[in-house]
């Protein structure tokens, strides 16, 4: 093996969605709203493609929840975290070259300094940085020219 492609959610993160919301609230309704109306919403969809900024997001999002929720969403979308949970460091001396291809919005370029697996990765494809999400086919064909080939200078 010479190039390895991973993923980020539950491949070099773990990422248990109960698990993180339960760091922000232990009343059931907010879990459910947090899960049901910011983490599978269209929203969400459009963050990660980059169609929508976190704030134009929290704003949609807010429109249909009670007022007594908008900070606690604000908040939620501000600090989402993926806590890293692999560790690259024996494929790196073998000589693999690591790329990560993820669907995720904006907010990665600030969380992922908090982790450590980005740092051995030689091309990083995030979603909306192209408008792609996997499993589109463009996704992977734009992941191709631009980060594998970027790493090669073809």
């Amino acid at each position: 093996m010479k190039n390895i492609v991973f993923d980020m959610g539950n491949v070099l993160t773990k990422y248990k969605l109960s698990d993180y919301i339960g760091t922000y609230t232990e009343d059931e309704a907010q879990a459910a709203l947090l899960k049901n109306q910011v983490c599978a919403s269209v929203e969400w969809i459009c963050m990660d493609r980059g169609t929508m900024t976190d704030e134009e997001a929290v704003r949609s999002i807010c429109m249909r929840i009670p007022q007594s929720e908008w900070e606690l969403v604000e908040r939620f979308v501000r600090e989402f975290r993926m806590k890293q949970e692999a560790l690259l460091g024996e494929l790196k001396e073998q000589g693999c070259h690591l790329f990560l291809m993820s669907n995720t919005s904006h907010r990665f370029r600030a969380f992922s300094k908090n982790i450590p697996s980005v740092g051995y990765m030689d091309g990083i494809w995030i979603s909306c940085e192209c408008g792609y999400l996997k499993p589109e086919r463009e996704a992977y064909v734009d992941f191709m020219l631009t980060t594998i080939a970027h790493r090669y200078g073809w």
